[in-house]
């Protein structure tokens, strides 16, 4: 079975070969019609059939490696048939030529009795052709490709073999310039050509999102709490307002759907602490009601939405304005590798010259810059970013902020932000301007269904609500104490259950 470089080498040995030939025909054809000296005419030819020999021979030993490969075998069989039917052409029409003007008399005559001939050769040699580009298009499109897949897929063990590759496929392309007799064979190296490029930016695509992605970077957002089954769903509901829903909740619920639907800037989530700020965030990423909206915002470009959630407790990384671009960076290129390159053309080119592949803090910030920054981006698509926990990020805030807030600000039109934070004081003036909803005062009713449904799932409580009516208070009771906090709740539901099983033991 062939490698791609030998089939690279048998297809451009093919393929040169086919074009002399091609070539020696038409220079033939042309002497028959003009009628020059027949000596010097005669010994070119010669001269001509012998180096379309040697072609033939390059051709048999570009496969010499493949021998036992059915594919390979087959186009050298017709190869040599080509060459057998182009050397019997060439030497009828050196028969047909005259060149004295005695001669023309009985060239007149041979060519009545050569012209049956001569448009036999022509056909087959056409046929001939045809079945070597069938051929040529079961090495390029099932081995060459399955192959490609193979060593693009592997290891570093397969990197010496994509570096023959890539020089092997540049120096089939510098000859395509060359080939100009066979348009209708091109396609077929314009294909390898293709197919030999796209596994070598495979190979670099993978190497680059390796060094870009950091272990951890997104680990905080798998570990916010998902939002309890009858929570927060209220607030990307269209329609009039229920008969419980507050004015505020109604007001929070029409500005967040707004917003995602024709809004732009940025979205500003604020909170106490364990209001459920993250909870909100995950939520709204999501959701397919929160992609619906942001669809219609972006109208006919391609929508790209991605997360990140910083976090304190976590490891540098996560707490970090590095972390943020790369698990954006990340996300996008995940979507959208074909812009790899562009943004990280030094990274790219040292895949294949036994460089280490190191992306740093500075090289993540310009990459990112370069992706905004091109035009075939931003033309075709628009970006929702959501950013939770701002005031987890271990670093200097107001830096951060101007960062992010001049991602929007320079591509106003497709770049948004939806973010939340505690209600620090610099969190809630550089963002004055912003379309906002506090949390705890909106959550009430989420508050109160979440207590409600965890109390009647627990048998201790049924029970002792059946004998006391007065405890189906304790719901109200709880969520008043709350003050639309969710983070006590559970530690005051365990409270009230942990008496109650030691009573029962």
């Amino acid at each position: 079975m062939m490698t791609p470089v030998e089939i690279i080498g048998l297809v451009s040995a093919v393929i040169t070969f086919i074009d002399f030939a091609a070539e020696n025909i038409a220079i033939a054809q042309e002497i028959g019609k003009s009628g020059t000296a027949a000596k010097k005419e005669n010994s070119e030819l010669e001269k001509r059939v012998g180096l379309l020999q040697k072609q033939i021979d390059n051709v048999r030993q570009s496969t010499n490696g493949s021998r036992n490969d059915i594919h390979g075998v087959e186009l050298l069989n017709l190869t040599d048939e080509y060459h057998g039917l182009t050397t019997k052409l060439l030497t009828l029409l050196s028969e047909l030529k005259s060149t004295k003007k005695r001669q023309v008399v009985w060239k007149s005559v041979k060519n009545l009795y050569k012209k049956n001939e001569k448009e036999g050769l022509q056909k087959d040699l056409e046929d001939c052709l045809r079945r070597i580009q069938l051929q040529l298009m079961q090495v390029t499109r099932y081995e060459f490709g399955a192959h490609l897949d193979r060593i693009s897929d592997q290891g570093n063990k397969q990197m010496e073999e994509l570096k023959q590759l890539r020089r092997t496929t540049t120096n089939l392309e510098s000859g395509m310039s060359s080939w100009g007799h066979i348009p209708s064979l091109l396609e077929q190296v314009r294909l390898i050509v293709h197919e030999s490029k796209t596994a070598l930016g495979r190979k670099a695509y993978f190497k680059i999102m390796d060094g870009l992605k950091v272990n951890g970077m997104v680990d905080r957002f798998d570990e916010v709490d998902e939002a309890h089954e009858h929570t927060f769903g209220w607030i990307l509901e269209r329609g009039p307002a229920s008969e419980t829903e507050t004015a505020e909740e109604t007001e929070a619920r029409r500005g967040i759907i707004d917003w995602l639907c024709h809004g732009d800037g940025v979205f500003h989530i604020t909170g106490k602490p364990g209001a459920g700020k993250s909870t909100l965030m995950k939520y709204l990423c999501q959701s397919p009601k929160t992609q619906e909206y942001l669809g219609s915002w972006a109208g006919h470009k391609s929508l790209i939405t991605t997360n990140f959630f910083f976090w304190r407790l976590g490891s540098d990384i996560q707490k970090s304005l590095d972390g943020l671009r790369r698990a954006l960076l990340y996300s996008i290129l995940q979507e959208l590798p074909e812009f790899t390159e562009d943004v990280f053309p030094r990274h790219w080119k040292s895949i294949f010259d036994d460089k280490v592949v190191s992306i740093h803090t500075r090289d993540v910030d310009t990459a990112l810059e370069a992706l905004f920054n091109q035009t075939a981006f931003l033309t075709s698509h628009r970006l929702v970013f959501f950013i939770d926990g701002l005031d987890e990020y271990d670093g200097d805030h107001d830096g951060m902020l101007k960062t992010i807030l001049k991602w929007t600000k320079e591509h106003h039109n497709d770049i948004k932000l939806c973010v939340s934070s505690r209600e620090w004081e610099i969190f809630t003036q550089r963002l004055a301007d912003c379309p906002r909803v506090k949390l705890q005062n909106i959550t009430r009713r989420d508050v109160q269904t979440y207590v409600n449904e965890e109390l009647s799932e627990n048998d201790d409580f049924t029970q002792v609500s059946l004998r006391s009516p007065k405890i189906l208070n304790l719901a109200n009771i709880i969520t008043e104490k709350a003050e639309g906090i969710f983070f006590p709740l559970s530690i005051n539901i365990r409270l009230y259950e942990e008496p109650r099983r030691h009573k029962s033991d």
